[in-house]
Parts: C-alpha cells; structure tokens; sequence
C-alpha cells in the first residue's frame, strides 16, 4: 500500500485530491451554468413557437447572461483569492437554483426572461473559483487535472440531451428546467462536503492546515497582470478561439433541424459534441503537461474549424447524418481540447498566486466580446434563413486564434512555480 501511495505522490494524485477534484467536478457539471448550457439547445426552439420570439430573441438570453457574468467573474474571483471560494460557491449554487426555478414558470414575458439569464450570469460566474481550487492543490499533472474537470461530466453529458428530449416531450420545456433545478439542489450537499479552501488543501500534507494568504503562492500579482502585453495576447488568442464554441453550440440542434435533419439526429449531435469533447479534454490535458509550448493548442482549433464547416454545411441532401455526425465529433474534439487551456496558460505565463482574479478578467474581458456571438448567429438565420454563413465566421476565427498563438512568448512558470525570468535574471 506504501507503494501505491508513494506512485500516486510521484505522479502528483493523492485520495485527499481525488476528493476535492471529485467535490469540483460535481459542482461544474450539476450545480453551475453547465446545466443551463445543456438545456438551452433542447429548449430554444419550443420558446420560439410557444411565445412566438424570434431566435434572436431567445439567443439574447445567453448574451444578456455572458455580459452579466463578465461583470461579476472579476468580483467573485478577487473574493475568493482574498476571503476563501466556499462563500462565493454557495450563494452562486443557491442564486442559479433560484433563477431556474423563475424560469421554469414560463410567463411568456420578456423582460422575466431576461432576468433569469442576468441572475444566471452572475450567480454562475461564481464557478470561477473552482479553477482557483484545481490550479493550487496541482502542480504535476495540472493541465490534465484541470482537463479532467473542464469536461464537466462529459460522459453524463452525453446521455442528458436525450433524457431532456424526453422529458421535454413528456412534461414539455418547462419540465427540462424544472428537472435541472432539482438536480441542482441534489448536488449542492454534495459539493461542500468534498471540497476545501486552496490553501488549506495545498498545505494539509506539510500539516499546516491553517489559511494562508494568497502571497503565499507563487506567481505574479492581479495589478502585474493587468498591465502585461502577454495577458492581452493569451486573452485575445483565447477569445478569438471561444467565438466559435460560444456562438455555435447554442443552436447546434436548430442548425441541423434547419438544414431538413430529424430532430433525433440533431439532438443525437450534441452527444457526438459531447463524446468528442471528453476525448479531447483528455488528449488536451496530456498534451499541455508534456508540452513546453503554447502552440499545444492549434491542432485543435484545426480540428474545431473543420467540424464547424463540415458540421454547418450537412443537410439531408448533403451527406446527411454521416457528415452531421463526423463534423460533430471534429468540433466536440476541438472543443474539448483547448476548453481549459487558456486557465493553464495563466498559470503557465503569471502562476496561480491570484489566479481566481485573473481568470475572472479573462473571463470578463472574453465573455464582453464574445457575448454577441450567439445574437450574431440567430440574426444571421432570421436575415438568410441559413445558419452556414454564420458558421463560416465562427471557423474564420479559430484561424484567427492560431494565428495569435503563434507570436505569444514561452511560458515564464514552471508548473511547480518557479519564475524562469526571474531565475534567468538571477543568473
């Protein structure tokens, strides 16, 4: 046993990690925004038809919930770095539960709608805490950690959308969010017995379990951030590369209804996307521990640029479901293989000493801009009555992406946080 436990020490995985990694990946997946992602595919088209909106209409939701959520991700990541994650954690878990209990009510009224999508904006940027949790108890094997929790359950994810379609036409649209609040009540016990502050978790095998401030972890300050070059390259790199994730994947059942597929062939995409996504978060993890590049994410967004092609352009007299399906297993590939990347990458380029405040910036900052791309997408259906010409921007800007990549510097931490310019200097 002593040699199992001294392998799983070596290899950076301990049973005290399993727990919290277990607590976090719970949280992700069944008591944040994940839920409200899942849903919102199987039920954009039925809120169209019942209350007679407009897609863009329906998709203004998700840009009203991004924007509300860049706002307050830079807030609830400086108070986890300053006061500790668990606080933030629960009153976000109990403000979704609350905001999709609302809208479960389906009054047919806008501004309700609305509101519902500003509450989940900023109760579930909470979430950005987790990142904060996974990047101090981690230092080997960080990336395929953080891997393994940005695929938020994807193999349960994969049997969801036909649960909800079920559900949906068993108890109608109401029924799937109803059905999400109360696996979001499940979970929320759940996530507070098994996670712990950061600080605390990183120190309880050195026996110092008392709290720590975040000056005691290594890496750059939020203000040293702020004014790098670098955070905005990686950020802008990022965006361009989520653009295509954020705009697509809201209406990826109602692309391929429009182009004359079955609905049980949409629905079957979005667990194809999902399927691919947990291969390659896997794939994405690995490869960003043994890389010592950030170039590690452009075979990826290869792969997402051609799925969304090949994906938007299939229809029934055009390849069919073969086509739907391969350019769904490409996109869910390159999805989730850079899906936690840009977190890795600040811990890589400034360490994790006030990781929860910049990845709430870079969340924000990504989540302004990218907000409109889900608005963009319907517009351009209501305008064309065609998704494909949307679809081609969203490839264009993984194109883009890789071109950013390309000119960012190398990483400046190691994984265990040592400051190579600061050593470099030194010497």
């Amino acid at each position: 046993m002593n040699s199992i436990a001294a392998t799983a020490e070596r290899l950076g995985f301990t049973w005290r990690k399993f727990k919290i990694t277990l607590g976090v990946l719970i949280g992700t997946e069944f008591a944040s925004i994940a839920l409200v992602a899942v849903f919102m595919p199987i039920i954009l088209v039925p809120l169209t038809k019942e209350f007679g909106w407009s897609r863009a209409e329906v998709s203004a939701g998700i840009t009203i919930q991004l924007w509300t959520g860049a706002i307050m991700t830079m807030v609830w990541g400086g108070i986890g770095d300053r006061l500790g994650v668990r606080g933030p954690l629960a009153v976000g878990v109990a403000g979704m539960i609350a905001a999709t209990l609302v809208l479960a009510q389906g009054h047919g009224f806008l501004p309700i709608y609305y509101a519902c999508f500003v509450m989940f904006g900023v109760m579930g940027s909470t979430a950005i805490n987790y990142t904060k949790i996974i990047g101090a108890i981690y230092t080997r094997r960080r990336g395929l950690a953080m891997a393994v929790v940005g695929m938020e359950g994807a193999l349960i994810s994969a049997l969801l959308p036909f649960l909800l379609v079920i559900i949906q036409r068993e108890f109608g649209w109401r029924g799937v969010v109803m059905s999400t609040a109360f696996a979001m009540i499940c979970a929320a016990p759940l996530v507070f017995l098994l996670i712990e502050e950061p600080a605390h978790a990183a120190r309880a095998k050195a026996g110092k379990v008392q709290a720590a401030a975040p000056a005691a972890l290594p890496g750059l300050t939020a203000a040293q951030v702020r004014v790098s070059p670098i955070f905005w390259l990686v950020t802008g790199a990022g965006m361009a590369g989520n653009m295509a994730i954020t705009g697509v994947v809201p209406h990826i059942v109602a692309i391929a209804q429009s182009a004359g597929l079955k609905p049980v062939l949409a629905v079957g995409a979005l667990s194809v996307i999902t399927i691919a996504q947990f291969v390659g978060q896997l794939c994405g993890g690995v490869t960003m521990d043994r890389s010592r590049t950030i170039m590690v994410a452009v075979p990826f967004l290869i792969c997402l640029a051609a799925g969304l092609v090949t994906m938007g352009f299939a229809s029934a007299t055009l390849g069919g479901a073969p086509m739907l399906y391969v350019g769904a297993a490409l996109t869910g590939f390159g999805i989730g293989g850079r899906r936690s990347m840009s977190f890795y990458f600040m811990t890589r380029y400034f360490g994790v000493r006030a990781l929860g405040e910049i990845a709430g910036l870079n969340t924000a900052v990504s989540a302004f801009a990218l907000a409109p791309a889900p608005l963009f997408l319907g517009w351009i259906f209501d305008v064309t009555g065609s998704y494909r010409i949307g679809v081609l921007v969203m490839a264009g800007s993984c194109v883009l992406a890789g071109i950013l990549y390309l000119v960012c510097p190398p990483y400046r931490f190691t994984p265990e946080g040592h400051d190579l310019q600061a050593e470099g200097e030194a010497a």
